[in-house]
This record gives C-alpha cells, structure tokens and sequence, in this order.
C-alpha cells in the first residue's frame, strides 16, 4: 500500500508517509530485528524519489513546502541508514565547520547534517557529539540550540546517549529545552 504513494510529491501527504515509515521501521525493529534490514530499504526506496527530488540544495522559486519537505525526507533518510544521505550530510558538515555561512547547509538542512554525524559517534570516537556541543555553546540562535540538543541523544551508542540526558540536567541546557532530548530518546 505504501508504494502507491512512491511518485507523491505533496508535503502533507509526504509527511504522513514519512511518519508511517518511521513507525513502521521503529515496530519492525523491536518486534523482528532479521526483518529490520530488509524493511529499512522498502522504506527508504519509497522515500527516496522524492528526496532525489528536492536535493539538499534549495532552488530559485521553491515553494516553501518544499523547504520544509527537503529537511523532512532528508531527517527520515539519516533515520533508516540511508548510506549516501549520511555520507552526504557529513560531507556538508564538515564544510559547514570551516565556513558558518556556507550555503551548502542551510539551516533548514542542519538537522539531517548533525543527524548524520552523531550516527558516527561512539564512545571510542566522541568527535562528532564533541563539535555539535561546542557549536551549541557557541551560538546564540535559539532555533540551532534546538536543533543540535534534539541531534546529540539520536547516537546508536547508549553511552553516548546517556552523556547526553545527563547534559540535559546540567546548567549548560535550560529546563525549556529538555522535552527535545526526551522527543528524540522516546522516538
């Protein structure tokens, strides 16, 4: 039934689809971890046409659904391990790091960027949860506070994401934004 919207390029009915498709790789995980593999790539190849779509570039007269849905594939294709858009999300992180304004990662686009990163950290290499935590001490901008304290818990390593609810606790992160930490832990 999910494939019937494979050529979809509406953002409201995109969006639906994108939550099915995360609730449905989150309840294939737990209830059948052999499956979890073979389910993630049905569900990234039904997302991905529209991801290839809109890119990660924004384009002169894009409305701004397609902003919004640029930022919501791309988040849900780091989400079920698509391999290149991690790799290209690194990719522009990197690039983001030595130049702030690049326009290779706009802000609506950071969050699959740092998404991307934190799936490479790990107890033996904290480099990634270490820079997004110096960029979020850095910035002033509520919006990318937001974005990276909603990145630093999605680690695959539970130690990691520990590190991170006990951040949530310090002085370092107000009360306000903690419900992102606990959003991104019960997703």
């Amino acid at each position: 039934l999910l494939n019937a919207y494979r050529h979809e390029s509406d953002y409201t009915v995109l969006s639906h689809v994108t939550s099915v498709c995360l609730s449905v790789n989150k309840i294939s995980t737990d209830a059948n971890p052999d499956l979890s593999s073979d389910i993630k790539q049905l569900l990234i190849k039904l997302l991905l046409l529209a991801a290839k779509r809109v890119g990660w570039d924004p384009k002169d007269g894009e409305s701004h659904l397609d902003v919004m849905l640029r930022s919501l594939l791309l988040i849900a294709l780091v989400k079920l391990g698509h391999d290149e858009t991690i790799k290209e999300g690194i990719r522009r992180f990197h690039i983001f790091l030595e130049d702030r304004k690049t326009p290779l990662l706009p802000p609506d686009n950071r969050k699959a960027a740092y998404l991307a990163v934190m799936r490479t950290v790990s107890t033996s290499n904290r480099t990634g949860y270490d820079v997004l935590l110096k960029i979020y001490k850095e910035t002033s901008e509520a919006q990318e506070k937001s974005r990276i304290l909603g990145s630093l818990s999605s680690c695959p390593d539970k130690d990691i994401v520990v590190q991170a609810l006990n951040l949530m606790l310090t002085d370092e992160v107000y009360g306000i934004k903690m419900h992102f930490m606990f959003l991104v832990v019960l997703a």
